[in-house]
């Protein structure tokens, strides 16, 4: 790259007070988006644009401090609450319908600790056992 040094003496080459410049023929050039050469009155027709939606919408921005927020109850699930109160050696019979819902929630809430299978004798049912 060929750099040109400007307000020094060619012959001593004195850098301290010497400025380094390159050619204009490696500068970048930048590409002309039409967002960035938009005129003032576009821009501020513009900004005038989004404040009649901002009208529209009713909207009032206050100052003041904000309201406190509820205190929300800690969502805890039934079926934690379920596995929570069973001790070794409980169960209880679901539907067939509900074998998914219960292995799933087993397999998050108990996993490892728990036996699902059919009821031996029953059509449909099955056995939710806790083992540990």
């Amino acid at each position: 790259m060929c750099l040109n040094v400007i307000g020094t003496n060619q012959n001593t080459m004195n850098t301290r007070n010497a400025t380094l410049t390159s050619p204009t023929s490696y500068r970048t050039k930048h590409r002309q988006y039409p967002s960035l050469s938009m005129s003032v009155e576009a821009v501020h027709n513009r900004k005038q644009h989004w404040s009649v939606k901002m009208k529209n919408l009713n909207v009032k921005i206050r100052t003041s401090k904000a309201p406190a927020m509820r205190n929300r109850q800690n969502k805890t699930s039934s079926y934690r609450e379920l596995f929570n109160s069973m001790s070794r050696g409980h169960w209880f019979t679901i539907d067939s319908c509900d074998y998914k819902k219960f292995q799933n929630a087993g397999q998050t809430y108990i996993k490892g600790r728990y036996s699902l299978y059919k009821h031996p004798t029953m059509q449909c049912k099955y056995v939710f056992m806790l083992n540990k």
